[in-house]
C-alpha cells in the first residue's frame, strides 16, 4: 500500500467538494473538507478503509480536538455529497472513496484489498447510507446516549491511578521499541481510551497488548502504516489481545513481571 496518494489540482473547484461545507452542521465545513483529503491518504490501493467515526478519528487525524460525533457528522456530510460511500459489511463500517481510481498512477501494482467492495445492489448501498436512521442504529445511538446522559449526572468516582501509570509506561516504552521515537501522549483523549480499555483487561495485559502493537515483528499492514500510538491500540486491541492469548495457549501465560519481547 502507497505511504500517499495524489491530490488532483481540480479538487479546489470541485462542485461536490465545495458543497461539503453545506453539508454539515455550521462550523465544521472546512474540517470535512480538510477530513477528505487526509482520507484519501489513508486508503487502501482501491480507495478503501474503515468508515466508523471511531476508527476514522484514531487512525486519521489523531490529533484533531473534534469530537467522534463531528468526525461522524463530517463522514456523513462528504457520503451527502458524493465524494465517499459508506457501507455495512458483517457489522463493520467501510468507506469507499467515489473516482478514486480517475486521480491515483500506479495502480497496477496496487496490494490485494482486505475490505469488501461497495455491495453492488444500489438498494443495499441506499439502506447502508442511511444507517444512522436506521431503526437498529437509531435505538444503539439512543441508547448509548443515554449511558453517556447517566455518566453525566453520576458523581465522578476517585481517578483510576492505572490510566496514568500505563500512559507513562508507554511514552517510554515507545521510545524504547521504536528506535528511540519520541511519543507525544494526549492526555485528555488518551486517558480515556486508555480508561476505556481498563474495562476490558487487567494493566498487565494491556501492557503486553500494546508491546505488540509497538514490536518491530508486528506484520498487520494496518498496524504498520499507523504511528502504532494510544488511539490504534483502542482500535486494535481485540486483535492483540487475540494474538496474545493464541501464544499462551501453545507457551503458557507470561510471568507477573511485564516481558520485553512479546509474541
Amino acid at each position: 500500500m502507497a505511504q500517499g496518494r495524489l491530490i488532483s489540482r481540480s479538487l479546489g473547484s470541485s462542485r461536490k467538494f465545495h458543497h461539503a461545507q453545506s453539508a454539515v452542521p455550521k462550523g465544521l465545513g472546512e474540517f470535512t473538507q480538510l477530513l477528505f483529503t487526509l482520507l484519501l491518504a489513508h486508503t487502501d490501493d482501491f480507495g478503501r478503509m474503515a468508515g466508523d467515526a471511531f476508527t476514522v478519528q484514531h487512525v486519521v487525524f489523531p490529533t484533531s480536538a473534534r469530537s467522534e460525533g463531528e468526525f461522524e457528522s463530517a463522514l456523513k456530510g462528504l457520503t451527502i455529497v458524493k465524494l465517499i460511500e459508506r457501507y455495512v459489511q458483517n457489522d463493520n463500517i467501510f468507506l469507499q472513496v467515489n473516482k478514486f481510481e480517475d486521480h491515483q498512477r500506479n495502480l497496477h501494482k496496487r496490494t490485494a484489498s482486505r475490505i469488501p467492495e461497495v455491495p453492488s445492489s444500489s438498494q443495499n448501498v441506499q439502506d447502508i447510507q442511511e444507517v444512522p436512521r436506521s431503526s437498529a442504529l437509531t435505538a444503539q445511538n439512543s441508547t448509548e446516549e443515554q449511558r453517556q446522559e447517566r455518566t453525566a449526572r453520576a458523581p465522578a468516582g476517585p481517578p483510576d491511578s492505572r490510566v496514568k501509570e500505563f500512559l507513562e509506561w508507554f511514552q517510554a516504552e515507545y521510545t524504547t521499541t521504536r528506535h528511540g521515537a519520541d511519543y507525544f501522549v494526549n492526555w485528555s483523549k488518551d486517558a480515556t481510551l486508555v480508561k476505556r480499555l481498563l474495562s476490558a483487561t487487567d494493566l498487565r495485559r494491556l501492557k503486553l497488548c500494546a508491546q505488540i502493537l509497538l514490536s518491530d515483528k508486528c506484520e498487520d499492514e494496518f498496524v504498520q502504516q499507523s504511528d502504532r500510538g494510544i488511539g490504534i491500540l483502542a482500535v486494535k486491541f481485540n486483535w492483540a489481545s487475540d494474538r496474545l492469548a493464541e501464544w499462551e495457549e501453545k507457551h503458557g501465560p507470561f510471568g507477573q513481571e511485564t516481558p520485553r519481547v512479546v509474541p
